[in-house]
């Protein structure tokens, strides 16, 4: 029997939170490599109805980091 397939493998569109989630994993990403990402860089790839999510996800990662620093 083969796995169910799962949004955002190519099964279709990624969910609202799931594509949230993704740019997220971007953002974390990049702070681990040793850049400062620019939240308004990340934003601006959500569309108007996914942004408020993604600007408090991605200010609470960038609030983790810059602190850590």
């Amino acid at each position: 029997m083969s796995p169910s397939p799962q949004p955002g493998n190519g099964a279709g569109p990624p969910t609202a939170g799931q594509h949230v989630d993704e740019v997220c994993d971007r953002f974390e990403a990049a702070w681990l490599a040793g850049k400062r990402p620019c939240v308004m860089e990340y934003l601006s790839e959500a569309p108007e109805p996914e942004r408020a999510d993604l600007f408090r996800e991605l200010l609470k990662l960038d609030l983790h980091y810059r602190r850590q620093q």
